[in-house]
């Protein structure tokens, strides 16, 4: 009996600890001060141009065998981070597929050709988009600016199918922030 008694005190203190527990607990949250994002915005030739409305640069017309025009293109950035820029270029109709490029990166022109060390050269364009360049800059922020002076000729052996024919040279500019220069 006093076995029995003794249990049944320990089981009754046994309960009673379990249910006494406690604990001490807190929470506190922190935020961030105000910040702002960046902008990447490449121009080209002091003109915002875009897909929808690109910047168009006249060759001239009655391009022959033989022949080339040249046009000097200045890649601006006009946003408030420094950007890096790629390029692609592609022809577009009979005469922009028969043409060569030719890039020379801070060249000048005299008469229809570029002066300068060429970057790439008599590159023959295809109707799909190809690299050319690889990754320039980084252009300063607001103010960095690289001149490209493109070439574009009509080879000597030029397809009699392209007299008459138009087209045109499509070039991409696409600019990716750069964190710090």
């Amino acid at each position: 009996m006093q076995l029995r008694a003794v249990l049944s005190v320990g089981i009754v203190l046994g309960l009673g600890t379990v249910g006494t527990l406690a604990a001490w607990s807190a929470t506190t949250t922190t935020t961030s001060g105000t910040f702002t994002t960046g902008t990447v915005d490449l121009w080209l030739n002091d003109v915002n141009a875009t897909e929808v409305t690109p910047l168009s640069v006249p060759l001239g017309s009655a391009l022959l065998p033989g022949q080339s025009a040249a046009v000097r293109i200045a890649v601006q950035s006009r946003g408030n981070v420094a950007a890096n820029y790629t390029t692609r270029v592609r022809g577009s109709g009979a005469a922009g597929t028969a043409v060569q490029l030719t890039v020379v990166v801070g060249g000048t022109i005299s008469g229809s050709t570029c002066t300068g060390t060429p970057a790439v050269t008599s590159m023959t364009l295809t109707g799909s988009d190809a690299s050319i360049l690889g990754t320039r800059g980084p252009l300063a922020a607001g103010t960095g600016t690289e001149v490209l002076c493109l070439q574009i000729g009509l080879p000597v052996g030029a397809s009699n199918i392209t007299q008459t024919a138009t087209g045109s040279v499509v070039l991409t500019f696409e600019g990716t922030g750069v964190a710090s220069v």
